[in-house]
């Protein structure tokens, strides 16, 4: 199973229905520290986009690009902007 931005524990794998999923951490370079910023931020409700993440997690370039290429941030938007190109 892919990692999930917002099921997948900081540190530990975890047995699901689906299969073993993996922790945060577990993505190459993304910090223990940075998935621990992001398992407890995201206790205080989803992020609006993946500039609210970095804010309230404190993260940086490096990580948010690792977790973008891993597919974790499919389902957010980059900033709350609209585009009106889009």
């Amino acid at each position: 199973m892919p990692v999930d931005l917002y099921k997948s524990h900081a540190t530990d794998f975890l047995q699901t229905e689906e299969g073993i999923l993996p922790p945060l951490s577990a993505l190459p370079g993304l910090s223990e520290n940075d998935a621990l910023s992001i398992t407890a931020e995201r206790e205080n409700g989803e992020f609006r986009n993946v500039e609210d993440l970095r804010l309230r997690t404190g993260i940086g370039k490096n990580p948010l690009n690792i977790l973008e290429e891993n597919g974790c941030f499919d389902d957010i938007p980059d900033a709350d902007q609209v585009s009106l190109f889009d």
